[in-house]
């Protein structure tokens, strides 16, 4: 971040509030701008030009050469204004518009009929648990990976009808005024076999003896039984994808999050349910995004999606 650090003294701002400002970038925002900002300086560079203040030329310039290097639209305004920069962007939006990743996405029944035939609880195996576990979480709750490497067990509330996980830590959705992600694991007396509030309850009996001190949710099912990071989770949820036949050269294990909203829209639940459940401020990412078609109270979101096991 040094050239938005220079930026920053340029106009006179002191060390320790370039700081804080830097600070407002989170680590995944850095490292997705990092690229371009590198690009940038290699190119203002080889044209002598001030990278902090270059002529509108230059920028529309670098904006050609990432045309023509193959990246597409993106609404968000990185360049600012001018009017100048908005029309190219108009004629960058009519060449290469800006397309969902998936225009149609996989049925979680297609999931749930998969985890149907894991073995009872009884005699499950610690590996076979925790890839039922955090598939029915991905589905129940339409929340990230990144949720799911934050839960903690010193957050979490057990009630008759259902678990709540409070998610404390600073998460993607996170933001002034938002309330921090409550995750809700209902139970499913409908069928035992895909009961997310059963699964977990064994999970959490089945790990107590193993964890030491760990209290983060998802430990590894081998020693030394330590917490595991959420490209771990990733990989768990793929490998239940792939064994349930979701094609995942196409479909990413994020990908749950779109199958299991769309699930629950398409079952009528209402939209704020759904916003409430996946941490959504409002419904436009979600209609642009997530919401997409199905190939061929609390609990209602978990419900909607659990529901449509019954009868497979």
């Amino acid at each position: 971040m040094s050239l938005i650090r220079e930026s920053l003294q340029n106009k006179g701002i002191s060390a320790r509030a370039q700081e804080l400002i830097l600070q407002s970038w989170r680590e995944g925002t850095q490292k997705q701008y990092r690229t371009y900002l590198q690009r940038w300086t290699t190119f203002s560079s080889g044209r002598n030009t001030d990278p902090i203040q270059p002529a509108i030329s230059e920028v529309i310039d670098f904006l050609t050469e990432l045309f023509d290097s193959g990246l597409g639209y993106n609404d968000n305004k990185t360049v600012g204004s001018h009017p100048l920069v908005n029309r190219f962007l108009k004629a960058v939006f009519n060449n290469r518009p800006s397309i969902p990743r998936y225009q149609s996405v996989w049925d979680p029944t297609s999931v749930l009929t998969y985890l149907q035939t894991f073995p009872p609880l009884e005699s499950i195996s610690l590996k076979e648990l925790t890839h039922k576990l955090v598939m029915l979480i991905a589905l129940v709750t339409g929340q990230r990976c990144q949720s799911f490497h934050l839960m903690d067990i010193t957050s979490m509330q057990k009630n008759t009808d259902h678990y709540k996980f409070l998610i404390k830590d600073i998460v993607k959705q996170s933001a002034p005024g938002r309330n921090l992600p409550e995750l809700i694991l209902p139970a499913f007396p409908a069928d035992g076999r895909v009961c997310v509030y059963s699964v977990l309850s064994e999970y959490i009996k089945c790990t107590a003896p193993l964890r030491g001190g760990e209290t983060r949710l998802f430990i590894s099912f081998v020693k030394p039984y330590q917490a595991v990071s959420r490209d771990t989770i990733s990989r768990w949820i793929k490998n239940v994808m792939i064994k349930a036949g979701i094609d995942v050269e196409v479909f990413k294990p994020h990908s749950t999050r779109a199958a299991s909203t769309s699930k629950a829209n398409a079952c009528q639940v209402p939209i704020d349910v759904i916003l409430k459940a996946a941490s959504w401020k409002g419904d436009c990412t979600f209609r642009k995004f997530y919401n997409k078609p199905i190939e061929d109270n609390v609990s209602r979101f978990g419900q909607a999606v659990l529901g449509t096991s019954i009868n497979v």
